[in-house]
């Protein structure tokens, strides 16, 4: 994607984590600095959409699977942004159904559980298998 992503990229709300063992790369989300009057949900979606491709070509793994993780640390409902999740989950889950191997949310609490509980009627089966509380398998 050639959209400038500086200013998004400079908020250390969305990160690549480096590979694992395997080689699979990993990306971060810290959703405590997620605003989402910084940009429009669309765009929003699209830098998902940048992080997943940055992922996938960091990625040295033989199956090109990437690891999620979403860092749920000091979140309150307004970092919510379900305009956003709208657009992007349906996106990750058309374009990337098998890329993402897992997405590990943590801590979890009442409100990790809590927001997923909101999210995860946007997701597939597929997709709501991938997502582990507060552990790593």
């Amino acid at each position: 994607m050639d959209e400038d992503w500086s200013d998004l990229d400079a908020s250390g709300e969305l990160t690549l984590a480096g590979l694992d063992r395997q080689g699979h790369s990993g990306w971060i989300w810290k959703l405590c600095k997620h605003d989402q009057n910084r940009c429009s949900a669309e765009r929003g979606a699209r830098h998902i959409v940048c992080m997943m491709e940055r992922a996938l070509a960091q990625s040295t793994a033989w199956d090109q699977k990437i690891i999620g993780m979403c860092d749920c640390s000091d979140v309150t409902p307004a970092n919510l942004d379900l305009a956003m999740l709208r657009i992007a989950i349906p996106l990750m889950q058309e374009q990337y159904p098998e890329v993402q191997s897992q997405t590990l949310l943590f801590p979890s609490g009442w409100l990790t559980t809590s927001l997923y509980a909101i999210i995860s009627p946007m997701m597939t089966s597929g997709t709501k298998k991938k997502f582990k509380f507060g552990e790593w398998v």
